[in-house]
């Protein structure tokens, strides 16, 4: 499995942006994120996003473009409130959060 890391990622070649939009799976574990990454919503088919033990605090309403999404993980986040377009995730299936 290679790391992927949104936070320093600079490739320029076409092909491989073509081949990052078809990511199904995204975990950002323990990445030095502090802002929700923002080229997650060119990732049409991803279904399974987590943020868990990231210093992200907040979750832009963007997040409705994840039309195919069924897990979102929120553990260990900052984050303390969700915005009104995760309720347009009609496949959102597993929520995890962890309340302090």
């Amino acid at each position: 499995m290679l790391p992927l890391d949104f936070v320093q990622c600079s490739y320029s070649g076409g092909h491989i942006l073509i081949l990052l939009r078809l990511i199904c799976r995204l975990v950002t574990a323990g990445a030095p994120l502090k802002e929700f990454p923002g080229k997650v919503f060119s990732l049409f088919l991803l279904k399974y996003l987590s943020l868990r033990n990231t210093s992200v605090n907040s979750i832009p309403s963007s997040i409705s473009k994840l039309l195919n999404l069924e897990t979102l993980d929120l553990k260990h986040t900052q984050i303390s409130e969700l915005p009104v377009g995760i309720l347009k995730l009609r496949k959102l299936r597993h929520l995890l959060v962890y309340v302090r």
